[in-house]
């Protein structure tokens, strides 16, 4: 395994570190609400803060609408590990010893590790702004050659949220989201075999790959965090209704992601409908969630079909600071052909 991959695990578990450091600091703030993860239902972080910390301070006694005051920040971490297969540029096997051989598109098995980092500010009554910073590690594993591995940064998504109670258990949602084209990385060429070796850049191609293996692992819910060359307008309406521990979250979200060099197709539209169920009881919350993704614009032809997928989770609360542990599982679409698999573990608190 090489350095850069080595030195991208220490920066993933630093980051968790310090995230779950956040979040820590956030539980002894007093007067707060539990922390919502956004890898559950993107930005709807601070909606279910303020949901949670309705019912803490309903059940104290005190008047509805208090909860708005305490609430500042959400902090979060939201770390998925990926296995699939998906394609990767490789080299020919040499002919001669005075020749250098070319490349030819294939595929391998890749294990990836995306992790995403953000964090929310109240700047308004019921407004808030947010960050969300995607990074993308992991290895490939080409037959008959050695494995390698690479790092990439994902699309840097700016955001600005609006949630307000309709009613005491209802609250509504809605988020734009501004993914700006940082994503490292470059789709292999349908030409490869024609290029010389001084026009392949094989690093770009894996940087590529493994943006993309990351948002397959993810059931391409983020794919404007993960597309390369994209400038992303996002935007996303939701609803969270409460009744005792019961709860659902249904919501849909437009990715309207722009291609901004000449390699890349023009526009790209996607629908992302979901909706997440749960039920808590005590510190404990199982919940399922179920999202689809559908490209009604711009979309290559092997992935044009849509996408479903399942995550059931646990969530673990603990004062201020909210765990999950899930396993997305692609049922139909691009993703499940051929099988990505996830594993998330996401950590979120508000101070």
């Amino acid at each position: 395994m090489n350095s850069g991959l080595i030195g991208g695990k220490w920066l993933i578990g630093a980051a968790v570190v310090g995230a779950a450091f956040a979040t820590g600091r956030s539980a002894r703030a007093e007067g707060t609400a539990e922390g919502e993860t956004h890898g559950e239902v993107h930005a709807t972080a601070p909606a279910e803060t303020h949901a949670e910390a309705k019912e803490e301070h309903d059940a104290k006694g005190e008047p509805h609408g208090h909860h708005e005051e305490k609430y500042i920040a959400v902090v979060y971490a939201d770390f998925v590990l990926g296995f699939g297969k998906g394609p990767l540029a490789l080299q020919n096997p040499a002919t001669s010893l005075s020749t250098l051989p070319g490349y030819r598109p294939g595929a391998a098995q890749v294990t990836s590790e995306s992790l995403i980092l953000g964090a929310a500010i109240k700047v308004l009554p019921h407004t808030s702004i947010g960050l969300r910073l995607p990074l993308s590690f992991g290895t490939f594993h080409p037959p008959g050659a050695d494995t390698r591995g690479t790092a990439a940064l994902g699309n840097i998504e700016i955001e600005g949220e609006y949630e307000r109670h309709l009613e005491p258990d209802l609250a509504f949602l809605g988020v734009l989201g501004v993914s700006l084209p940082t994503a490292q990385g470059d789709p292999i060429p349908e030409n490869l075999e024609q290029l010389s070796n001084q026009q392949v850049d094989q690093g770009a191609y894996d940087k590529g790959g493994i943006n993309r293996a990351a948002a397959y692992s993810r059931g391409l819910e983020e794919n404007a965090l993960f597309f390369p060359k994209r400038l992303g307008i996002n935007p996303k309406v939701g609803i969270i209704y409460r009744n005792g521990g019961f709860s659902v979250a249904p919501y849909i979200k437009m990715e309207n992601l722009i291609g901004t060099t000449k390699s890349t197709n023009g526009y790209l539209g996607e629908l992302v409908p979901g909706v997440r169920v749960a039920y808590r009881a005590g510190h404990f919350e199982p919940a399922l969630k179920a999202w689809a993704t559908v490209a009604f614009a711009g979309a290559e032809e092997d992935e044009k079909k849509v996408g479903l997928a399942l995550e059931p989770q646990v969530a673990l609360h603990l004062e201020n600071v909210r765990w999950v542990l899930g396993a997305v599982v692609p049922v139909v679409g691009p993703a499940a052909d051929p099988q990505f698999i996830g594993i998330r573990l996401a950590l979120a608190g508000a101070f």
